[in-house]
């Protein structure tokens, strides 16, 4: 069976649009300029989401996502919408969210959430299995690779395509299915126009590509954040050994053993946080033929390999949720363990305090 028309595939996208549509309040598109909000925000898998006070580590009362937006929160409820991930661009003072039927095999886009009015702003709608979603700099541009399913059997995929959405009107420009852009956690622009995608830098505005075989390359590509690429390669007793590149410049910055013994390599693992300088471990451990977090987050410094600390999360294994954010400055994780997001001093390398949230924590968002 070949791909859905386009219509079948219009139809789909338009779903997800309409619930902005059916708003009593005005939709305004988000400035791709705005400023980024002061506090943290804590979103729900069920669609909900709180502001919390940092200096306080106080939660406020929780709220809907669409509850501004919608002709009431049972509107949408009735849809049995969830959240299923969230595109932190604080930046410009917005969050993506991954958002789908509960019963259904595939998500339907994203609702556009402003962080500064507290409402959502557009939908940006695909029908597929969302891979990943990068945002270029200037936030102009929003980059969705998917899975498109097949009409008659949604868990199963034809192949991989890229939408590209306005970063103001969230109006999508293209749908790809050339390969020719693809979002992933291994992307990042190394300016407002060059694409990083593993191995090949492309040219968003033209469209074009160069091949891109960094200058000593060792491992997988894992993590990328301002300019900043994370590789990861094992030993065979599966020692794992970090590279740390610039892709701008192709240059090594820094290469090391950490001296850990892991599972294999999980992306999941792995993060940089957002200004580039740490990498953090959220590590998984075999335990009883299964794969689990098991609440220590190692954390490195990203210049020159030293090792930072550890921190270890009292929860009970079976909670753990492990990390679900990183702020802005790269001073702050926060780690999800049953109905407790515990925040992480990475300066100190030590917990900072715990917040009580009343809802499934997927993601935080902090400044």
């Amino acid at each position: 069976m070949g791909p859905p028309s386009r219509d079948i595939r219009d139809n789909y996208a338009m779903r997800l649009s309409s619930l902005v549509a059916l708003g009593l309040v005005a939709v305004l598109a988000a400035s791709p300029t705005a400023q980024a909000p002061p506090r943290a925000f804590v979103f729900g898998l069920d669609g909900s989401y709180a502001t919390v006070d940092m200096a306080a580590l106080k939660i406020g009362p929780t709220n809907p996502v669409w509850q501004k937006t919608v002709r009431g929160f049972e509107t949408v409820s009735d849809l049995h919408y969830a959240v299923y991930g969230v595109v932190d661009d604080a930046a410009h003072g917005r969050a993506f969210l991954q958002v789908g039927r509960k019963q259904a095999k595939y998500d339907d886009g994203y609702l556009v959430f402003d962080l500064n009015d507290e409402r959502i702003v557009g939908a940006m709608g695909i029908v597929g299995q969302t891979d990943a979603a990068i945002v270029k700099p200037d936030g102009t541009r929003i980059f969705v690779s998917y899975l498109e399913p097949l009409p008659s059997n949604p868990a199963a995929a034809i192949g991989s395509r890229t939408a590209v959405f306005e970063g103001g009107s969230f109006q999508k420009l293209e749908d790809r299915e050339d390969h020719l852009i693809d979002a992933s956690p291994s992307s990042c622009f190394v300016d407002d126009r060059v694409l990083y995608s593993p191995h090949r830098f492309v040219d968003v505005v033209a469209k074009t590509m160069r091949r891109g075989a960094l200058t000593g390359q060792p491992g997988r590509p894992i993590a990328c954040r301002r300019n900043r690429l994370l590789l990861l390669s094992l030993s065979e007793q599966r020692v794992a050994t970090l590279t740390v590149h610039d892709v701008g410049a192709d240059r090594r910055i820094v290469q090391f053993d950490t001296g850990a013994t892991v599972t294999g390599i999980n992306e999941e693992e792995w993060r940089l946080t957002n200004d580039g300088r740490r990498i953090l471990r959220d590590e998984i451990a075999a335990a009883g033929g299964d794969r689990q977090r098991t609440g220590r987050v190692t954390i490195w410094d990203a210049d020159n390999g030293r090792r930072a600390g550890e921190i270890a999360i009292g929860a009970s294994a079976g909670t753990i949720g492990g990390l679900i954010g990183i702020g802005q400055d790269g001073a702050r994780a926060f780690y999800q363990a049953g109905r407790t997001v515990w925040v992480l001093d990475l300066v100190k390398a030590a917990v900072a305090g715990q917040i009580d949230v009343p809802f499934d924590a997927i993601a935080v968002i902090a400044p």
